[in-house]
């Protein structure tokens, strides 16, 4: 009988620091509200000017491809919405070239094209399927711009300069 007291004394003396600390943890918090996350959203954004050839800053992808690939500066924006925008040149070794401005999400890894340049009427061009998707491994050109350049640490870069700086010295 004194055993069974003792374990009761005991158990009672370890609950109750335990007790004490929820009854802390209900005053403390009593008065706050947690807010729940809102949804992202996007902005609408209005299609850049076709870029004039001035302001291409190349960039290497890697041994994989021989064509040459540049971003137009003007282009290059870093939203409110944390989506880095810019145009995006690839241009083959024959000459034929694609111009694209795309979107890319760096928390999330994805990538939206916004729009095709037609060179015969520099124009943008919107695209049809305008929509998010997660970057997948043969897209080795957005990831590489994604990556090296507009998203250190999946966090969009702090401002268009540290991109061209980070571009130029590579």
């Amino acid at each position: 009988m004194i055993r069974l007291t003792l374990l009761a004394a005991l158990g009672a003396a370890c609950l109750s620091p335990l007790a004490q600390a929820e009854y802390h943890n209900e005053r403390f918090n009593q008065n706050y509200v947690w807010e729940a996350d809102k949804p992202w959203e996007e902005k609408p954004i209005p299609l850049p000017a076709y870029p004039d050839g001035a302001h291409w800053q190349s960039f290497e992808v890697g041994p994989t491809t021989r064509n040459q690939h540049a971003i137009d500066t003007q282009s290059l924006s870093i939203g409110e919405d944390g989506v880095v925008r810019f145009a995006l040149r690839v241009q083959s070794p024959d000459g034929a070239e694609t111009l694209t401005f795309d979107g890319l999400r760096c928390e999330t890894r994805e990538h939206k094209r916004y729009a095709i340049g037609r060179s015969d009427t520099q124009t943008w061009s919107p695209s049809r399927l305008a929509q998010w998707r997660r970057l997948e491994q043969g897209q080795a050109v957005l990831r590489t711009v994604e990556e090296d350049y507009l998203c250190p640490d999946r966090s969009p870069a702090r401002n268009v300069a540290e991109v061209i700086k980070r571009m130029k010295q590579r």
